[in-house]
């Protein structure tokens, strides 16, 4: 199996212009934190910064469009009919992004 230069891209995930990387929806970063929530590495060492798995900017835009199509195909149909859409959706990328750090990602959707 090849690694292929085009698709391949090298880059920091603390410190630069554009941190971190997106890969499969999540966005993968690292952020400087203060002593009392900084992780530690293997003897014990204070690391300074704390890593953060959140689902990317993309993919929340991508799920609030499909929202808001769901919402405006709906306009005339019962409260009912509309949640009934709406739940597999919703529940379908939660179930995708729970095992990153996504309250914050949840709390800010409008629909």
């Amino acid at each position: 199996m090849d690694i292929k230069p085009e698709k391949t891209k090298i880059t920091h995930t603390l410190n630069g212009d554009n941190p971190g990387f997106d890969f499969l929806g999540f966005n993968v970063r690292q952020y400087e934190v203060g002593k009392y929530h900084t992780g530690k590495n293997a003897h014990g060492k204070l690391l300074g910064y704390k890593t953060l798995i959140k689902p990317s900017k993309k993919s929340i835009d991508r799920h609030n469009k499909e929202l808001a199509r769901i919402v405006t195909n709906h306009k005339a149909a019962p409260q009912a009919a509309l949640i009934s859409r709406l739940n597999p959706v919703i529940r379908e990328w939660a179930n995708y992004y729970r095992t990153g750090v996504s309250k914050k990602t949840y709390s800010e959707f409008n629909i």
